[in-house]
Order: C-alpha cells, then structure tokens, then sequence
C-alpha cells in the first residue's frame, strides 16, 4: 500500500514540477510577456524548490535592469546629441545662404 501511495505521489509531483529546461525557459519568457497563472504558478513552485533556477531568474533580472539602464543613458545622450551648439547653427545658416 505504501509503494502504491508513495507511486501515486510521484505522478502527481511530476505533473506539478517541471523540469529545469522547461522551467528555465518560461522565467525567460515571463520576462517579456504574460504567463497564464497555471504556468506562472508551476514556475514558482519549482523556483521555490532549485536553487539553481532561483539563480536563473536572478541573473535575467539582474541583465533586464543593466539594459534598462544602458537605454535610458543611451537615450540621454541621444537628446543631447540632437542639440546643436550656438557656433554650428551659424555655420550651418551661412552655408544655406550661399547656396
């Protein structure tokens, strides 16, 4: 009886937990869009139980936030670049004149 409750218990943990493949590749596609709670709630509890996807999903977040930030710098300099001094905008109507 013991062995047919103890076989019962695996199948439904192996229905619940997925594995690390499938796991890993939903963190990195949760990133970007929704999950459906089922599929959102079968990568917490597996997240709660390995460590090593934990860490997964720490080093995504980690990169999501530094690309943020290099867009965010990037878009800064992107503004300023799109100003043009006093100097150049004479030059620039000086040679329109001309021409």
């Amino acid at each position: 009886m013991t062995k047919k409750i103890s076989k019962m218990m695996y199948g439904l943990m192996d229905k619940v937990m997925s594995t690390c493949d499938v796991i890993t590749m939903r963190v990195s596609e949760s990133m970007d869009h929704n999950l459906s709670f089922g599929a959102k709630m079968q990568m917490r509890m597996h997240i709660m139980g390995c460590k090593f996807c934990r860490e997964y999903e720490k080093q995504l977040l980690a990169i999501k936030a530094i690309l943020a930030k290099c867009a965010e710098m990037n878009a800064a300099a992107d503004d300023k670049d799109l100003v043009l001094d006093k100097a150049a905008r004479v030059r620039i109507k000086e040679s329109l004149k001309e021409t």
